[in-house]
Parts: structure tokens; sequence; C-alpha cells
């Protein structure tokens, strides 16, 4: 191409000198020549050349305003819209040449996406699929069909014997859970015994290198949903606020981005309570659908570890998503849950989420804060750091526990390595008194998994040591 050549030639005009270049790149110097003329004085340039310059500032202020979904078709109709009068033509061309490009539907699906850091049980098959016998070699996988709905994920279980399916699912995500059902049916349709000596065979997976862990850690059966499509999370946000499956996908993706950008234009910390229950808008939402979808076997730890505490009337405070919410109000010790969060818009989505999965009885979503209650269990989860007196949210906490009442909580006090979260506390001496309330006035109770959140039983005020 012409400007590549013209690009060689820059470069290597001082060692090789102008015209050799151009005898061995069979061009005319005046060709070179009259590109450097150009470039030292722009205004020679054509008038075609100007014109794509002024078109690409156009289309690119477009298709960011669009968050890069908008494609040729859709950038042209909006430019025509603001009196921009521009050839469709051009616009393809110099999208293409900018490297842009919208979000298209029925994009490739990749089924395996290994994690080269995560631990991998080793091959025992060897490539040797030949057995001698039923329930010696289970070979597992999965792959996606196209149907009138959309398309699906199929796990399948093939018992290398007979070269015959012995276990299946369909799901519409794919996750560890999804393909573990699949081998559920498997093991109770065939029901292999100890000495079958039989083997599980996959690829690399991340779904089926995770099968591995929640194996050893059994999934509650009210909990199940939630590794399978996480309580229908996806769903219930594009219909909240009415999108497309794909605009959504491209949204979460820069959830955190534009929440960051927010949190350091926006953010001051005498008016955090109204950042966050005026400004932030959905923004948060789409940065916690995000984690929460990316993270599904560490956000199921937190559940595991709900249902093992959870019990009587429970508080989601600053549920977010509700996500937790939603898990407690499933565990059968549960009598109510109160989810409480200072933005309108997380209360509306978490109205649409109960209502969805029918569980409106169970959670109530209050406008503003009951007063007058006392709680069983108390959930505070990814809230502390956002406060800016999470010492005295702390003693509300213990006032608010019935005697024998549990808190499980976590917290961030960091802003991130690279400034990613400009709305986190990182006071040391606030931190200190937050730690020095919290190891005075509750007990921590030990819980197995490897996740940052912690369990505490509240104490008496016989039994604290009084903090600061």
């Amino acid at each position: 191409p012409r400007q590549m050549m013209m690009a060689f030639i820059d470069a290597q005009r001082e060692d090789l000198g102008i015209e050799p270049i151009c005898r061995e790149l069979a061009i005319a110097p005046s060709s070179y020549h009259e590109h450097a003329a150009r470039l030292a004085d722009p205004g020679r340039r054509s008038a075609r050349a100007r014109r794509d310059d002024e078109m690409r500032a156009q289309i690119k202020r477009v298709h960011e305003a669009s968050f890069g979904l908008y494609g040729t078709r859709k950038v042209w109709h909006q430019l025509r819209r603001e009196g921009v009068v521009i050839a469709k033509c051009t616009v393809e061309r110099l999208m293409a040449a900018m490297g842009l490009a919208g979000v298209r539907r029925g994009k490739k699906t990749i089924t395996t996406v290994s994690d080269p850091k995560t631990p991998c049980p080793l091959d025992k098959v060897n490539r040797e699929f030949r057995v001698s016998r039923p329930n010696a070699l289970w070979v597992v996988d999965f792959t996606y069909v196209h149907t009138w709905a959309g398309f699906v994920y199929v796990a399948f279980v093939i018992d290398a014997y007979a070269r015959r399916i012995v276990g299946w699912k369909v799901s519409t995500s794919a996750t560890a859970g999804f393909v573990l059902d699949a081998l559920e049916q498997a093991i109770h349709a065939r029901r292999p015994g100890p000495d079958d000596g039989l083997i599980h065979h996959s690829d690399r997976g991340m779904e089926y290198v995770e099968f591995s862990q929640i194996a050893v850690s059994p999934i509650p059966p009210a909990l199940r949903p939630f590794w399978e499509n996480a309580f229908d999370l996806e769903a219930h946000l594009g219909s909240f606020l009415g999108l497309e499956a794909a605009d959504l996908q491209e949204k979460l993706k820069l959830g955190q981005q534009q929440l960051a950008e927010l949190g350091r234009r926006d953010f001051r910390w005498d008016q955090a309570e109204q950042f966050y229950r005026d400004q932030v808008g959905s923004a948060y939402l789409l940065d916690l659908a995000a984690w929460h979808l990316s993270s599904r076997d560490y956000i199921g730890d937190t559940l595991r570890l709900l249902a093992d505490h959870a019990q009587g009337v429970v508080l989601d405070f600053g549920g977010g998503i509700g996500t937790h919410a939603i898990g407690a109000a499933l565990c059968p010790d549960v009598e109510q849950v109160i989810f409480w969060d200072l933005n309108p818009i997380h209360r509306q989505l978490m109205k649409l989420r109960a209502e969805k999965l029918g569980l409106t009885e169970r959670i109530w979503c209050p406008d503003t804060f009951p007063q007058g209650i006392s709680f069983d269990t108390l959930v505070c989860l990814d809230v502390m750091e956002h406060l800016s007196d999470p010492v005295g949210q702390l003693r509300q906490f213990h006032e608010w526990l019935r005697p024998e009442g549990k808190l499980l909580i976590n917290w961030y006090f960091f802003k991130g390595f690279q400034g990613e979260f400009p709305f986190h506390l990182d006071d040391p001496q606030v931190i200190e008194r937050f730690f020095q309330v919290l190891q005075s006035w509750f007990l921590e109770v030990f819980h197995p998994y490897l996740i940052t959140s912690r369990c505490y039983r509240k104490l008496s005020a016989s039994l604290r040591e009084d903090g600061p």
C-alpha cells in the first residue's frame, strides 16, 4: 500500500537515500516528494483527505457516545439526524480505517476457556479411549446449539465403551453447575460403584476444572439456580434496563470504568449519601452484575456461608443487585428478608427480581429504613468501604442484632492499585477504630470458605471489651 511505502521511505531515507529506495519499490521519486510536501503543508492535501479528517472526528464522537455499540449503519443514520451530509460508503471506509466496529449479534461462541493459573487434574487417559467394559471411562464436553429462541449450551456425558450419551443438560449459560447436572444425571442412570474405577475425562475448560471444587463443597439445593444463571440476573437486568442481550454485554464490560470515572469526577465524602442515592444511577448495578457473573463460584461461596448461618429475620444492608437477598429468601430457616439500599434504582430492581422469582412475600423492599426491628442475621457485603463513618455503622449493627444474632460482613478499605475505586475509604485512623470496635463488640465464627467475607456473633455487654 502507498502509505506503507511512504512510511518506509521516511524511516530509511537518511541511511539509504530517497531515489535508491524509490527505484527498488518501483515508484517515482516525485510521488514521495509530493507526499513530503503535503506533510509539511497540510493545505496542499486533497479536499477529500481534509474532509476525511473532519468526518473521522464526527464518526469517533458518535461511536463513543454509543459506548461502542453502533456499527456503520447506525453511525451513518445518527450523523444524518444531526445534519451531517456523508455517504454510507464513506462511513464504512473511515470506520474500517480507524478500526471501529459495532457490536454484532450472533458472534462466535467459545466453549473452551482455560485458566493456566488454575490447578488442573492430571490426564489419566493419555488419548487411549478404547475400554473393555461399561463405566470405565466417561468422556464429557459441552457445545452450543442454535434454536428459534436463541442458542443454548448442551453438556453431555458419553460412555466410551458403548459410545452412548448417558447424561445431558441444556442451559442458557455455561457454568460449573451446568456441567455438574449432566454428570449427576449420568450417575443416576448408570449408578457406577467404587469397584468400577470410573474415570471422568474432560478438556481444560474452567467449567470442568471448577467442577471438582463444587463437588467437594456441596451446593445447597435451594441455591443451585445461582450457579446455573445467577438467579436469572442477565434476563432481569435486560428487562429492567430495556436492553437487548448484546447491548447489555457491552455495558457490563464498561461498568467498572464508568463508575470509576463518575467517582473521580463527582464523589465527595461530605456528600457520599447523596452521591449513592441520586447520582450513581444504574452504573453501580452494571459494575456489581459484571463482578457477580464473572466470579460466580466466589460469590457462590458467600451464598454457602449465608446458607450456613442465615435464620429468622434477615437484613440485607446495601443489597445492590439483590443476589444475597434472594439467596437468604431461599434458605429454609429464614422467615423474612428486608432489602435496604440507599439507591432507589437498586430497590426497584430488587422488587422486579422478587416478583420474577415469586419471592415478593419473603423479600420486603421498603422505601425508608424500617425502625424498631431487631434482626437475627445481618448481611453487609461490599458496603463498609463506601461509608464515611463505618465505625458508627458497626455500632448500629450491634444495636440492631438480637442477642444471638450474627453479622456477615466484608470490607475493602483501599482505592485500588490504579485508583479504580476512588469512592473507597482508606483513612488509616478510621480503619484502625473500625477494627478496634469490630474485635471488641463481635466474636468471629469460623467458616471453611476461601473468601474475604466473615461471620461474627454479637457479644453481650458483659462479655465485650468496649472499644473507642
